[in-house]
């Protein structure tokens, strides 16, 4: 059986170690608003992140990481 390689990520043209602020995220992922991120953080689910204070930023590595573990394929035979 063939193992499908993970899908690209919006965050695959980035260096891994660049750190994004909330609103450069929630535009590459298509979200909408930050709050959204906020939502998820307070949830503590979604990307892991780094937060300074007041300042948080999401590195680009783990996002793309975060990404593609999200992704989900349809089980084979799945009706």
């Amino acid at each position: 059986m063939k193992t499908a390689s993970p899908p690209p990520t919006p965050f695959d043209d980035l260096d891994p170690n660049e750190q994004l602020r909330p609103a450069v995220v929630a535009e590459k992922l298509d979200l909408g608003s930050p709050a959204t991120l906020r939502t998820w953080r307070r949830r503590e689910t979604g990307p892991a992140y780094i937060k300074q204070g007041r300042t948080v930023r999401y590195p680009a590595g783990e996002l793309a990481e975060w990404y593609r573990s999200a992704f989900k394929r349809p089980s084979v035979g799945a009706a």
